[in-house]
């Protein structure tokens, strides 16, 4: 009777490892799961910070053409009117 029960308790206990084992080995792939993760995150946050430092040089030099185009025109215009003197005079 005690040998019995001292051999179901050690199965009880087998199974019980194996159990822990079993959700030990569930618990490091979740862990290399969300490192995975983790690291895609970190990649595409890196691309996000890229592409803003692109939207933003883009938009500097969008705002240095339309500086240059005005005094460019201005430059055209002031042209203009002095042909239009000569042409008068």
């Amino acid at each position: 009777m005690l040998l019995s029960s001292i051999m179901e308790l050690e199965k009880e206990l087998s199974a019980k490892t194996q159990s822990e084992i079993d959700l030990l080995a569930q618990i490091k792939d979740l862990q290399d799961e969300l490192t995975r993760t983790l690291e895609a995150f970190n990649e595409l946050q890196e691309v996000k910070d890229k592409l803003h430092e692109d939207l933003e040089t883009s938009e500097e030099t969008q705002k240095d053409l339309d500086r240059e185009k005005e005094a460019m025109q201005k430059q055209l215009n002031e042209s203009f009117l002095q042909i239009s003197a000569l042409k008068v005079s």
